[in-house]
């Protein structure tokens, strides 16, 4: 076989429909890749943006939280509950109710002088003590505060007129009414008010802050000469008072639920 009758096959092609056909698929391979491109770049932008989107709306959550949270906290006047059933709403209505509450002592001593950590206690109950005080000789009161709510007090000292102890028509004694800042302690104590001991007579002294739960002590002397003061204990003690115990001579102590209650 003539070897020179055969052509040669090129190794590249010749036909220029074969060329054009290479450039059109190489131009529709970067078209694929453009939009695979495109198609992974929008993919990414939802992404960020429904994050920034899910960190803004938490953070305008938590804020609105944050600030109910605290308006709810913000100081409001303290209510002390009320004791009595339905009274709150009753007071909501008429501002004109007044609480108030009477108390008596809880124990009652003497001392002479300033020797307040020698003082003799007189037991009331079921007995007829008396408690006498003047001169050189001091009373000691306690008072304990229930727990009502109604922490402004006053003193009274009561001389009833029939008491059968007052010889004198006519009898009349200025009392120095202290009020102690610790018990059994006579330092830093505060002159509350002089109340004048008269026959029929009811005087009280100013308003003072009496905590609830609390103990009030009282300080009481007659400074005048010759000046003998006299109460009976039988039904005037926290133990032994009744119903009848505010006509009967002796000291009380009322408790109000405002200063504008106390007449």
């Amino acid at each position: 076989m003539d070897a020179s009758k055969h052509e040669y096959i090129p190794l590249s092609p010749s036909d220029k429909s074969h060329e054009l056909l290479s450039e059109e698929n190489s131009s529709i391979e970067q078209d694929i890749h453009q939009s695979t491109g495109s198609t992974s770049w929008n993919g990414w932008t939802w992404f960020l943006a429904a994050c920034i989107l899910s960190a803004a709306l938490s953070a305008i959550n938590l804020g609105a939280l944050s600030a109910v949270q605290t308006i709810r906290s913000l100081p409001t006047p303290i209510k002390t509950p009320s004791v009595y059933m339905g009274l709150d709403t009753l007071r909501g209505k008429n501002n004109t109710l007044c609480r108030s509450r009477v108390t008596y002592p809880e124990s009652v001593a003497t001392f002479e002088k300033a020797n307040i950590r020698g003082r003799t206690r007189l037991h009331a109950p079921g007995d007829k003590m008396i408690l006498e005080f003047g001169d050189t000789t001091s009373a000691y009161i306690n008072f304990r505060i229930p727990d009502y709510g109604l922490e402004n007090c006053t003193l009274s000292l009561k001389c009833n007129d029939t008491s059968t102890y007052l010889d004198q028509t006519q009898f009349t004694a200025s009392v120095e009414i202290w009020l102690l800042q610790n018990e059994g302690k006579l330092r830093d104590k505060v002159l509350l008010d002089t109340l004048t001991f008269a026959n029929g007579a009811e005087p009280t002294t100013a308003p003072f802050f009496c905590a609830a739960q609390s103990h009030v002590f009282f300080h009481l002397r007659c400074p005048g000469e010759g000046c003998q003061v006299q109460i009976p204990l039988q039904n005037v003690t926290a133990m032994t008072a009744g119903v009848d115990s505010r006509l009967q001579t002796g000291l009380s102590l009322t408790q109000y639920e405002a200063l504008t209650c106390i007449p």
